[in-house]
């Protein structure tokens, strides 16, 4: 099944969401996209069926508030390029949080140098349009937006990611400068069972860097 985008209001929140394929959903949450009150969108989405969740980076914050909250509604969890829900990321490894500031701070100037924290120098060099890309994204949301997203994350309970039950992958990039590897090991170490992997030569734009590595990861994981 592949349709259109649905959208679901909640309150001053509009969710939409897009149905593709079939079998078993994978509910994908992206960036600071994600918000723990899509709860009830999925309810009306999904119904009474068990899914697979994949959250990035702050994407899987809600993730984990999804694998938490509904445990006998997630079959397989995947968190990508992301902290403990327990933590704040500008506690646990301020150094990123705190360069982009500053390189957005910069305006225009600064966008070469926001691809190549969120990438790589290498990887920009080879695919220059990520400057431009990721310039336009920082410019959607509007500030009213922002700060409903924002406002949305610190209203989130906090979460213990020891209690997550459902099988979990968690993926962390070599060179990723807004995550770096031992915090993403440090969430794979608080999950029971959970399995880790490193994807090598990639920053926290792993999923535009290698895409195809990061699709055979989530693929087997799911199908087993």
């Amino acid at each position: 099944m592949d349709g259109g985008v649905t959208h679901v209001q909640l309150g001053a929140l509009d969710v939409a969401y897009r149905a593709s394929g079939r079998g078993v959903p994978l509910v994908m949450f992206h960036g600071r996209e994600g918000d723990h009150r899509v709860y009830n969108a999925l309810q009306d989405a999904l119904g009474d069926k068990r899914f697979h969740v994949l959250g990035n980076s702050l994407g899987g914050l809600l993730a984990q508030h999804l694998a938490s909250h509904w445990p006998d509604r997630v079959d397989h969890l995947v968190l990508g390029l992301c902290w403990p829900g327990h933590s704040s990321l500008r506690s646990l490894y301020p150094t990123g949080i705190m360069r982009r500031a500053e390189l957005s701070a910069l305006g225009p100037a600064g966008d070469r140098d926001i691809a190549e924290l969120m990438s790589s120098p290498e990887y920009v060099a080879s695919h220059p349009e990520l400057i431009a890309r990721l310039a336009d994204l920082t410019t959607m949301p509007s500030a009213q937006a922002s700060a409903r997203r924002q406002e949305a994350l610190v209203a989130a309970e906090p979460i213990d990611p020891s209690e997550i039950q459902a099988r979990t992958l968690v993926i962390a990039a070599e060179r990723d400068q807004m995550v770096p590897p031992h915090i993403v090991q440090s969430l794979s170490d608080a999950i029971p069972g959970s399995a880790f992997r490193l994807i090598r030569n990639a920053g926290h734009l792993a999923a535009l860097e290698a895409p195809d590595e990061i699709a055979a990861l989530v693929s087997d994981f799911i199908a087993d």
